[in-house]
Parts: structure tokens; C-alpha cells; sequence
């Protein structure tokens, strides 16, 4: 062998063996990111029944507010209603708004 060639013989040999290393490497990269995804799909469905369940506690919640709201509204209502003073009162109001009405 000729001095000149030694060198870039054994630069090829660095360069063959850096690249079976990168080749080693990126197969345990591959290996990793198949696990990982493995790991994450069960996940995914887990994190769907949390989204469900969420959303059917929420309508849960605010049915729940609904009917309560309805609730207080009708106790309130039927408490005014058995009051002769406010009834007396909304029906003035309402003579009242009639005649203004009828004078323009």
C-alpha cells in the first residue's frame, strides 16, 4: 500500500463502522417508538371514557340546576300568587298600563 491510501482506508473502515452504529441506534429508536405507541393506545381509550363521562356528568349537572332553578321559581311564584297583596298589586299594575295604553 501506498502512504496515501492507508488513511483514507481506514477513514472508509470509521465511516462504515459510524454508520452500523447509527444503523443500531436508529433500529432501538424504531423499537422505542413501537413501544411508546403501544404504551399511548391504551391510553387513548382511557382518555375517551374520561370524556365521556365528563360530558355525561355535565348534562347530569346542569339537568340537576334546571329542575332545581324550576323548583325555587314555581315555591317562589306560588308563594306571591297565595299573597292577596301582590296579586291585588299586578292587577293594578295591569288597570294601570290598560288605561295609559287607551289614552294614547
Amino acid at each position: 500500500q501506498t502512504p496515501a491510501v492507508a488513511p483514507i482506508q481506514q477513514t472508509d473502515e470509521l465511516a462504515a463502522e459510524a454508520l452500523e452504529d447509527m444503523k443500531a441506534e436508529l433500529g432501538q429508536l424504531k423499537k422505542d417508538m413501537k413501544d411508546l405507541v403501544d404504551r399511548l393506545r391504551p391510553m387513548k381509550s382511557e382518555m375517551g371514557k374520561l370524556e365521556k363521562a365528563f360530558f355525561d356528568l355535565q348534562a347530569n349537572v346542569m339537568s340537576s340546576v334546571r329542575e332545581d332553578t324550576e323548583n325555587i321559581a314555581r315555591r317562589v311564584c306560588g308563594e306571591y300568587l297565595n299573597d292577596p297583596n301582590f296579586v291585588h298589586a299586578v292587577v293594578s299594575l295591569a288597570v294601570q298600563k290598560q288605561q295609559q295604553q287607551q289614552q294614547q
